[in-house]
């Protein structure tokens, strides 16, 4: 029986290109997020990624869209 801690989904997520709001940012570059229009913008890898509470998508999860604008 395997008795190690499994990996939060949030790192394995992060490699994929996907950061949750509210965690640091994985890489710089151009972030994007369904739950609100018009959000895509430049982060830098630590920034903590925005959140936007109330919106009509629910979880906000940020996508990665790039190096360059």
């Amino acid at each position: 029986m395997n008795n190690q801690p499994k990996a939060k989904p949030e790192i394995t997520s992060q490699v994929k290109g996907r950061c949750p709001a509210g965690q640091p940012c994985p890489k710089s570059g151009y972030w994007f997020t369904l739950a609100k229009t018009d959000s895509r913008a430049y982060f830098k890898q630590g920034e903590v990624m925005p959140d936007y509470h109330n919106n009509d998508w629910g979880q906000v999860i940020w996508q990665f869209d790039g190096e360059q604008g």
